[in-house]
C-alpha cells in the first residue's frame, strides 16, 4: 500500500514538467499529493496520490473489533469551470479513484468471553474473527470543488464528492469459534455483514489544501 501511495506521489511530481500547478490537502482520502494542467479556461486535468492509514476499536454485536482502513490509491481527474477559471474557483469534478482501499477488522469475544454469531451467543473465549472489506481497484469519482485556478502563486482549494464502488466481505473465524457456531453461521455473519456494505457504495470524499500555480 505504501508503495502505491509513494508511485503516485512519484507520478504526480514527474508531472510539474508539464503542469502548471503543485498542490497538497488532507481529508477523508488521508495526505494528498498531487499536479494539474490546465488545458483552457474552462478545463483542467489533475493526477494525485492518496494515502490513509487509520484505526480505531468499536463494539458490533457484543464482539469487540481492532479495524484498520487503509487507503493507497492513484487519482484521475477532470475539473470543469462554468465560469471560466480566472473569474470563478467554482468547479465541477469528475474522474476515478484507482488503488487497493480496504477495510480490516480483528475482532475479540466481549468482556463475558461470548461471541453473537448469527443472533446467537457463544461462550469462545480466546477466539477471534477476522474481517475485510475490499473495494474495487477503480472507483468513479464526481463532486464540486473550489481552486485549482490559472491564478499565479498560492491558493486554496476544496472538494466535494462521492466515489462509488461496492465491497466485497470476506470473513475468517478462529477454529474454535467454527466450532462452537457451526460454518453455516459463520457463512450467515458473514452474508449479514456484506448485505450492511451493500447499503454503503458512496465513499464521502472531502479535502482541503494549499495548491501553487507556476
Amino acid at each position: 500500500m505504501k508503495k502505491l501511495f509513494l508511485i503516485a506521489a512519484l507520478a504526480s511530481l514527474s508531472a510539474t514538467s508539464f503542469a502548471e500547478e503543485v498542490y497538497t490537502a488532507v481529508g477523508t482520502t488521508g495526505f494528498v499529493l498531487g499536479a494539474s494542467k490546465e488545458f483552457s479556461e474552462n478545463l483542467t486535468a489533475r493526477i494525485e496520490g492518496n494515502y490513509l492509514n487509520y484505526g480505531r476499536n468499536f463494539d458490533s454485536s457484543d464482539v469487540k473489533y481492532d479495524a484498520k482502513i487503509k487507503m493507497s490509491s492513484l487519482g484521475l481527474y477532470a475539473d470543469y469551470f462554468p465560469f471560466g477559471s480566472s473569474s470563478s474557483g467554482f468547479r465541477l469534478t469528475a474522474g476515478a479513484m484507482i488503488g487497493k482501499d480496504k477495510v480490516t477488522g480483528n475482532g475479540v469475544a466481549n468482556s463475558n468471553g461470548t461471541f453473537t454469531i448469527n443472533g446467537t451467543e457463544y461462550s469462545a473465549a480466546g477466539e477471534s474473527i477476522n474481517v475485510e472489506a475490499k473495494f474495487p481497484n477503480v472507483r468513479p469519482y464526481a463532486g464540486i470543488g473550489y481552486g485549482h485556478t490559472i491564478s499565479k502563486g498560492f491558493g486554496f482549494i476544496a472538494d466535494l464528492g462521492v466515489a462509488y464502488g461496492k465491497a466485497s466481505v470476506n470473513l475468517n473465524a478462529s477454529q474454535g469459534l467454527v466450532n462452537a457456531a457451526g460454518q453455516a453461521n459463520i457463512d450467515a455473519e458473514r452474508n449479514s455483514a456484506q448485505d450492511t456494505l451493500n447499503k454503503y457504495k458512496f465513499y464521502p470524499v472531502a479535502k482541503v489544501g494549499f495548491a501553487y500555480t507556476f
